[in-house]
């Protein structure tokens, strides 16, 4: 059965996707900091997706690698990572410092490259992958009252660039949908479902290595 890990799982995109790619016959394994998907593994598993959940700090790069070494002994591979965390808090450029931006960063931005790292050798044994990406619009347009997000989207549209250059000779599919306004369960255009759509476009081709939507 082919997998997929979702890193930052909650109630929004990433439970669209794992439902889209979970009624595709994909076991979702989410990770999250806290223990916030009581709700979410009951609902994947009454539509008979096979869901579990690891608790997981993305701020910390040791802690994650560790959690990352479990899922890869007790699953083999992962077919899909989608990469959905954000720090996203309110805050202006003004008030934060140095450390504060890195810390950050680390979450937006360099935990990717740490779970690419740890799961990218199963893929590439695989002979196929697909990472997926959740950007957002502060990437194209920065928002003064998100200043790090702002940062970290516009660097993690920049990683998804060179990510897919480095590895899209080696069939594995890389892409970021950049969801380009908030997220809303009513919403037509910006609910979950609507989303995790485009992801599902990114990883049957139908377009290459980024969804504006």
């Amino acid at each position: 059965m082919k997998t997929l890990l979702i890193i930052g799982a909650g109630r929004g995109i990433s439970y669209g996707v794992a439902k889209l790619f979970g009624k595709l016959g994909f076991t979702v394994i989410l990770v999250s900091r806290g223990l916030n998907l009581d709700e979410v593994i009951p609902a994947l598993i009454a539509q008979n997706i096979t869901a579990v959940h690891f608790t997981c700090d993305i701020s910390n790069p040791g802690q994650l690698t560790q959690v990352l070494a479990q899922i890869l002994q007790k699953y083999g591979a992962i077919d899909i990572l989608h990469y959905n965390v954000a720090a996203a808090k309110a805050n202006n450029i003004l008030n934060e410092t140095s450390d504060s931006l890195i810390y950050d960063f680390t979450i937006n931005v360099a935990g990717l490259l740490t779970v690419v790292n740890n799961v990218l050798p199963s893929m590439k044994i695989k002979g196929e992958g697909a990472i997926l990406i959740t950007g957002g619009g502060f990437a194209l347009y920065p928002n003064q009252d998100y200043a790090t997000l702002s940062i970290g989207k516009a660097a993690l549209r920049t990683l998804n660039e060179l990510l897919y250059e480095e590895l899209r000779s080696q069939n594995i599919t890389v892409g970021t949908v950049t969801v380009c306004g908030f997220v809303n369960d009513s919403d037509e255009r910006f609910n979950p479902d609507a989303i995790a759509r485009q992801f599902l476009k990114l990883y049957q081709r139908e377009v290459a290595k980024e969804i504006v939507y």
